[in-house]
């Protein structure tokens, strides 16, 4: 014999007296009879878990973590060292002659001066873009 059926038997003799059976019958009789003390007892269903909200949560998780993973993916092949020791070339100009010129050959002079000072300083960032670039 089972522990259930053993305590099934111990109770099955328990009975309550006729008289106090009769006189809970009576208080339930006279609660229903009174309706103006009404108990109120409010039941509400439980809210239902809503999967499709977890699954936005993580799929707005999983698109913010691929975006910063590609963010950071693409800044890895764009990498410039910074080279604080290296001078910046500065582009020197022609200062303005106050005194007229009386030629047209000291004019293509000054503007050949001019244009070979501007090819050297191209000249010599291009070889600084190579030189930054291969190390």
């Amino acid at each position: 014999m089972n522990m259930r059926d053993e305590i099934k038997n111990a109770f099955d003799s328990v009975h309550a007296p006729d008289e106090l059976a009769e006189r809970l019958k009576q208080e339930l009789y006279q609660k229903d009879c009174h309706e103006e003390i009404e108990e109120i007892c409010i039941v509400e269903e439980a809210p239902r878990r809503r999967i499709g909200h977890y699954a936005a949560y993580i799929a707005a998780a999983l698109a913010l973590c691929i975006g910063c993973g590609f963010s950071i993916w693409s800044l890895r092949d764009n990498t410039t060292p910074l080279n604080p020791s290296t001078t910046v070339p500065v582009m020197t100009t022609a200062a303005e002659e106050t005194t007229e010129t009386t030629s047209d050959e000291e004019l293509h002079a000054a503007e050949a001066e001019v244009y070979q000072q501007m090819l050297a300083a191209h000249a010599m960032e291009q070889s600084r873009q190579t030189v930054t670039k291969t190390s």
